[in-house]
C-alpha cells in the first residue's frame, strides 16, 4: 500500500473512530490517550475531533518502554502516590464528563519481557500490524463509513 493511500485509509478510520465510535458532539471535551507509536492517527482523529465541534482535546501519551522503567525503578511508596494534580485531573473529569478515546497499538506482553521497543508506524515492517487493523476494520466498517461524508 503506497503512503497517499494508507493516509486516505488512517482518515477515514480517524473520521470512524470520532463520529461513529466515539459520536463526538458540538461543546465536548475529549480526552484521548495514545501511544507514542501512533503519531499520525493522534493527530487525526485530533482534528476530526476539533472538526465534530469538540471544545478542547486533551492527548495523553504512553509508551510501554518509560511505563515498564517505572515499574522497575519507582519504590513501593512512589508506585502507591497519587499527585495532587492529578487527583484533580480525574476530578474536574467527573465534572466535564470528557468523550474517552483510546488509541493503543502496544503489545500486551510488553511489560513481561526483557526489552521494549515502541515503534513508529513508519519503521520497517512494525506497521503491517497497524495497517491490517485499519484495513479491517475500514473493511468491516465500510458500509458504514458512507454516513461520514
Amino acid at each position: 500500500m503506497n503512503e497517499a493511500k494508507f493516509q486516505a485509509k488512517l482518515r477515514e478510520y480517524a473520521k470512524l473512530i470520532v463520529k461513529i465510535g466515539a459520536n463526538v458532539q458540538k461543546g465536548q471535551r475529549v480526552r484521548l490517550q495514545a501511544g507514542v507509536d501512533q503519531v499520525l492517527l493522534t493527530q487525526m482523529v485530533t482534528e476530526e475531533c476539533y472538526q465534530a465541534g469538540a471544545s478542547y482535546v486533551e492527548v495523553i501519551w504512553e509508551c510501554g518502554e518509560i511505563n515498564k522503567m517505572h515499574y522497575q525503578y519507582a519504590t513501593a511508596e512512589t508506585l502507591g502516590a497519587v499527585p495532587h494534580w492529578e487527583e484533580e485531573r480525574f476530578k474536574q473529569m467527573t465534572v466535564d464528563l470528557p468523550v474517552r478515546i483510546f488509541i493503543d497499538s502496544s503489545d500486551p506482553d510488553e511489560l513481561a519481557r526483557e526489552y521494549f521497543f515502541c515503534p513508529f508506524w513508519r519503521s520497517g515492517g512494525n506497521d503491517q500490524p497497524l495497517m491490517l487493523s485499519i484495513e479491517l476494520v475500514t473493511v468491516f466498517f465500510n458500509d458504514l463509513s458512507t454516513h461520514l461524508t
